[in-house]
C-alpha cells in the first residue's frame, strides 16, 4: 500500500478526476483511494475512485466534496501465487478552483517512492 502525504492545493478546488498508469499482469489489481480535507487535520473517510483497470493508462472521476487538500491511497494486490505483481508508474489528480475562477491544479509527483 502507498499513501501520499498531504496535498496543499492553496484554495479550495473541485477534485475532478484521477488519472494513473499501470501494468497488471493477470491475477494482479490496483486500488486508488482519495481523501479529502479543508484544515489538513480532519479527513474525509477514503473515497475508491470508480474507474475500470486496464493495462496502461485508467482515468476515473472522483466523486468527493470540494476541499482545499487531497491525498490518495493506491492498494498493489499480487497474484495468488505471488509470482506476479503489479506496477503503478505514476498518478495524477486534476481539478478546478470553485465556479468563477477558471485555474486549475494538476498533481504529480516526481517519483512514487516519495510518496510513502
Amino acid at each position: 500500500m502507498i499513501t501520499s502525504t498531504a496535498f496543499d492545493s492553496a484554495k479550495t478546488h473541485t477534485w475532478q478526476q484521477v488519472t494513473w498508469n499501470t501494468a497488471i499482469p493477470v491475477s494482479t489489481g490496483i486500488a486508488i483511494d482519495v481523501s479529502t480535507s479543508d484544515d489538513g487535520l480532519n479527513w474525509s473517510i477514503w473515497s475508491q475512485a470508480a474507474g475500470d483497470q486496464h493495462q496502461c493508462t485508467n482515468t476515473a472521476p472522483l466523486n468527493v466534496g470540494d476541499a482545499h487538500f487531497i491525498r490518495y491511497r493506491a492498494t498493489l494486490t499480487a497474484s495468488p501465487d505471488h509470482r506476479q505483481t503489479p506496477v503503478l508508474y505514476d498518478l495524477q489528480i486534476t481539478g478546478g478552483q470553485k465556479a468563477g475562477d477558471a485555474t486549475s491544479v494538476v498533481i504529480a509527483p516526481v517519483a512514487l517512492d516519495r510518496w510513502t
